[in-house]
């Protein structure tokens, strides 16, 4: 009897220990299987007993491939104890999505807790096979085909602080054969095939609060349309922030000396206005912006980047400002790709391979190739040698032309030496010698001797 009490007491022990550990913080991905190309989308989320202590901001989530730090393009926005998060799978392989210490607590007991989340993704084509009879010869044959479905969204979520402005999400088919889907968002539902690289830009208003627009094809999408009510960023959650960027980030490529703009839109999520907005760059960029945001509103920050040489920069673009008397700020990672003159459109390429894969090596920040340049996923690469920059000066004549001036001066300063020389006045005694040697002269050939 007491062995059968024990027993039960273990296996109640058990459960309860499992449902305890199942409640911590977990990253749950909308499709495990990804393909290069696609979109992850996922959540980060508690039970319904457990609250976040703080929003999860990107600076707490990392990538790893083995021990190495990778980087992605990815976001993270929260709302209603939710944290959701989308990367944009760029190349195949193995990797770790891993999350600083997260701080959550119990909603009646208080207790804080802590946790890392570490997700395994991997990220590999995921070919269709097919089969097909082909004509040979009279003989009808069956053979082994393939094909790829692969279908890009961007961006993997919309946080948007009103339900006035209309947004867009853009579906791009990067497969080899032709994706048919259906969309829908509210009670409209759209039929829609997609060519292989074929894009479509999908053109929606936010209905408020947290809603989905969800694809259905050869995989289920549902992107997160999410607009905070006013007062509300979550239950007992600290908000990091309440001015944020509408982009995670701000990627630009650029050609030596030509000056380009970009733009970066501001969004006040808070309920109070926001004064004495402070912008700063590195590397040093031009930046028009209004020092002040009203609650719920947005501006346009304004960028204007010139480089003298090719290579490759990475800085951050921070804002800093004020609500009431408290201070806050925010960071815009800023990635430059600067190409040498001349460059087109179609050349400006940046690999997702690593510079030493292509056989080249990595260029200092004051170093251009000497060489083929280009840029790999890890910075400016060259297949040749990197050597010291320096600005070339624009040549200048000036001493030249300073020489032959002052030789030519010279020249007709001798002549007219020579000149005034040869017309110089005689002295007294001179003429009085000439004049005495003539009248002599003159005097021996008039006298005739016997």
């Amino acid at each position: 009897m007491k062995r059968g009490v024990t027993t039960i007491l273990l296996f109640l022990s058990l459960i309860l220990t499992l449902t305890i550990a199942s409640a911590a913080p977990e990253l749950i991905l909308q499709n495990e299987a990804v393909q290069p190309g696609e979109t992850i989308l996922g959540k980060i989320t508690l039970f319904s007993n457990e609250e976040f202590t703080a929003e999860i901001s990107k600076d707490d989530i990392k990538f790893l491939e083995g021990r190495r730090q990778v980087s992605f393009e990815y976001d993270v926005a929260f709302d209603n104890n939710a944290n959701y998060l989308y990367v944009y799978a760029n190349r195949e392989g193995n990797f770790t999505i891993k999350t600083n210490p997260i701080l959550y607590r119990d909603k009646i007991s208080k207790e804080l807790k802590e946790l890392t989340i570490e997700k395994q993704i991997t990220i590999v084509e995921s070919p269709i096979i097919y089969q097909e009879e082909i004509n040979e010869s009279g003989n009808l044959t069956t053979v082994n085909k393939s094909r790829t479905e692969i279908l890009s969204i961007r961006p993997g979520f919309i946080f948007q602080p009103t339900t006035t402005k209309q947004e867009s999400i853009v579906l791009k088919n990067l497969g080899d054969s032709q994706v048919n889907l259906t969309y829908t968002y509210g009670e409209e539902e759209t039929e829609l095939s997609l060519v292989p690289q074929e894009t479509q830009e999908i053109f929606i208003l936010p209905t408020g609060g947290l809603s989905f627009f969800n694809i259905s094809t050869y995989k289920n999408f549902e992107v997160p349309i999410i607009t905070p009510s006013l007062g509300e960023n979550g239950t007992g959650v600290e908000s990091k922030t309440s001015l944020r960027s509408k982009i995670p980030y701000l990627h630009v490529n650029l050609i030596v000396n030509q000056l380009q703009e970009e733009i970066i839109e501001l969004l006040n999520f808070g309920d109070i206005n926001i004064t004495g907005i402070s912008i700063t760059s590195i590397p040093e960029t031009g930046l028009t912006y209004n020092e002040g945001m009203d609650a719920r509103s947005e501006q346009n920050l304004s960028i204007a980047l010139l480089s003298e040489k090719p290579g490759f920069e990475e800085g951050n673009i921070t804002a800093s400002y004020f609500l009431g008397e408290l201070e806050e700020s925010i960071t815009v990672p800023l990635f430059i790709y600067t190409f040498p003159e001349n460059t087109t459109e179609e050349e400006m390429v940046v690999l997702e391979e690593e510079c030493a894969f292509t056989g080249g090596i990595l260029c200092a920040e004051k170093e251009v190739c000497d060489g083929e340049p280009t840029f790999a996923s890890d910075g400016y690469c060259c297949i040749g040698t990197c050597v010291a920059f320096e600005i070339k000066e624009e040549t200048s004549y000036g001493w030249l032309w300073g020489v032959v001036i002052f030789l030519v001066l010279g020249a007709v300063g001798y002549f007219a030496y020579k000149k005034f020389k040869k017309t110089v006045p005689k002295k007294p005694e001179e003429k009085l010698q000439e004049s005495s040697k003539a009248y002599q002269k003159r005097i021996s050939g008039g006298i005739v001797r016997s």
